[in-house]
């Protein structure tokens, strides 16, 4: 599986994969003036935050339901997307009064550079939303089994609290350069 988080960049890259069995996340947050030209490019969207987006997915998509994730803000930063945490409830709620999508998790970004035992703070928090919330959904529709969480600086940690899906860039192909 390979993610991006720049849909022009996607736009760019996927055609010169096209012939090779890559399962392409988008990664960066979703909007929902860009739901049509993403539909059928991605098998996941982690990060999904708005109904605005939902609505428009549901209005939009008549092939397989679309695999997506809910971003949840647990470290309520200001300049970070995200749903706050207190609205993860009433978020799946209208939710699951709309079609064309399933939620297979949630995804976080915490704060970057924060101590270990703050990054295993806000992912232990992500963790335990994703627990409590799948009483609240039908999970045969929703299987609300994927935690999305942590990065090149921190998916140790992630991993050892529970991500199922961790975001390898700089480990991987080292730092991005500058525009």
């Amino acid at each position: 599986d390979l993610g991006e988080n720049y849909l022009q960049e996607a736009f760019d890259k996927i055609p010169h994969f096209a012939d090779k069995p890559i399962n392409w996340h988008f990664i960066g947050t979703v909007q929902s003036k860009k739901v049509k030209q993403m539909l059928g490019l991605f098998e996941l969207w982690h990060g999904v935050d708005r109904e605005s987006v939902l609505t428009e997915l549901s209005k939009r998509n008549s092939g397989p339901s679309q695999k997506i994730l809910i971003q949840v803000n647990v470290a309520e930063e200001a300049a970070k997307s995200g749903l706050p945490a207190r609205e993860l409830l009433t978020f799946l709620e209208s939710a699951q009064k709309l079609s064309g999508f399933s939620i297979h998790g949630l995804m976080t970004m915490p704060p970057l550079f924060v101590s270990e035992k703050m990054s295993r703070t806000y992912f232990a928090k992500l963790r335990n939303l994703l627990e409590s919330s799948k009483k609240y959904v039908d999970t045969s529709l929703h299987p609300m089994k994927e935690l999305s969480m942590g990065t090149s600086q921190d998916y140790t940690w992630a991993i050892q609290e529970g991500a199922t899906i961790v975001r390898l860039g700089e480990v991987l192909v080292g730092p991005r350069e500058s525009v």
